[in-house]
This record gives structure tokens, C-alpha cells and sequence, in this order.
């Protein structure tokens, strides 16, 4: 890994969490977009005759376990491009610019490429549905790396305030 001067080191367990908190917001609204994108597409295809039904009978558009898990699909599909974004082009979303820290590939310091963001993706989703588990690696791994961390070939830095 390259040295840079700005890195101060490795983000503790509380402002990687912090930072997921904080990206949850721009998450769910980014959802919320998605999510309507995809109502109003199974609306416009619609008659006039089964919107009043619906409304009527007090039914949502997306019912049925099909609807459901295209919905599903987008919403999950929305936040992995969210992180995937921001990780390849700056190496942070919003949140990690207010935390200040940032990601890179192992592989020469760079940004991670397009598979190592899917790798991290997946593998975070099962640290943090262990309960945090993969998150309190951290404290074991001599280099304070997290599973997603180990599996992707990717690290969080920490970096020093702007003065």
C-alpha cells in the first residue's frame, strides 16, 4: 500500500457504524425514489377500470409475492449502486465524508474495482445481519480489518481533520 500523508488510520467499529446510520438516511430516500418508480410503472400499465378496484377494495398495486421480490430486487439493486457509485469514484459516499474515511483496494492503494464493491457488498450485508459480528472482527484482525474487508481485497482508512 502506498503511504499517504492524510491517512491517520483505521476507523474504529463506532464510526463505521455511525456511518452506516448516516447512510441509511440518503439510502431511504434513494429507495423511496426507486420504489415509486416501480408502483407508478405497474400503475401506468393498468386500466382505468382495475385502478378503481384497487382503490376501491383498498388494494396496493404491488401484491403477490412476484411484485413483491421485483420490488425487492430494485430496492436491494439501488442501494448496492448507491455504495458501489460513490466507492469507485471518490472511495466515499457522503457519510464517509463527514466521518472522514475512506476506501481503497489493497492493490496499490486505487480505487476498488466494480467486483471487489460487489464482494464487499454481499459480505457486509452477512457481517452486519450476524450481529455486527464481521464489524467486531476488527478487534481480533491484527491489521483492523472487518470480513468484507478480508474478502474483497478492500480496507477503510481513516483520514486526518482539513484544517
Amino acid at each position: 500500500m502506498l503511504a499517504n500523508p492524510n491517512v491517520i488510520g483505521t476507523p474504529g467499529v463506532l464510526r463505521r457504524l455511525a456511518t452506516l446510520v448516516y447512510d441509511s438516511f440518503l439510502i431511504f430516500a434513494c429507495c423511496l425514489v426507486t420504489g415509486g418508480i416501480v408502483v407508478g410503472g405497474k400503475i401506468a400499465t393498468m386500466s382505468a377500470t382495475d385502478i378503481e378496484f384497487m382503490r376501491s377494495h383498498g388494494q396496493r398495486a404491488i401484491n403477490g409475492p412476484i411484485e413483491s421480490a421485483i420490488l425487492f430486487t430494485v430496492c436491494l439493486m439501488t442501494v448496492f449502486y448507491f455504495y458501489a457509485y460513490f466507492w469507485r469514484k471518490t472511495g466515499q459516499t457522503l457519510a464517509m465524508q463527514a466521518w472522514r474515511t475512506r476506501l481503497i483496494s489493497t492493490r496499490g492503494n486505487a480505487k476498488p474495482t466494480w467486483s471487489q464493491c460487489i464482494v464487499r457488498f454481499v459480505v457486509g450485508f452477512f457481517a452486519f445481519s450476524l450481529a455486527g459480528l464481521g464489524f467486531l472482527w476488527i478487534y481480533t484482525n491484527s491489521e483492523r480489518k472487518s470480513w468484507q474487508d478480508l474478502a474483497s481485497g478492500t480496507e477503510l482508512q481513516l483520514l486526518e481533520k482539513k484544517k
